[in-house]
């Protein structure tokens, strides 16, 4: 049997996602939000779902905890469609600063701003 934490973690170093488009991502999340792009580097690895070499890139937005929302895109379309799930994920993010207090607006809302691809 698996035994838990006697207390929780304290933070979230980074949870990431893959996106298609890095700039619209960028756009939403910096122009928008507000969220600044702190960190971007692009690498090639040999990628075993589809038997080649891939190139792809990460960004990382900070968060006022010192984590990150990291953010993952494929220059392979192949790659990038194997990694989209079956039934969309649904997240939430609560963005609270002296003269502002922002949470994500209702999916039924329709003033509701979605992030891109």
């Amino acid at each position: 049997m698996t035994r838990l934490l006697s207390r929780a973690p304290e933070r979230l170093h980074h949870h990431a996602y893959v996106v298609k488009d890095q700039e619209k991502n960028r756009q939403f999340f910096e122009d928008i939000l507000g969220i600044p792009l702190t960190a971007t580097w692009c690498e090639k690895h040999f990628n075993a779902w589809v038997g080649r070499e891939v190139s792809f890139c990460h960004t990382f937005y900070s968060l006022g905890d010192g984590g990150a929302l990291a953010f993952f895109s494929f220059a392979d379309e192949e790659v990038y469609r194997k990694t989209q799930a079956e039934k969309p994920r649904k997240s939430g993010v609560s963005i609270t600063s002296p003269s502002r207090s922002m949470k994500p607006p209702s999916p039924n809302s329709p003033a509701a701003s979605k992030p891109p691809d």
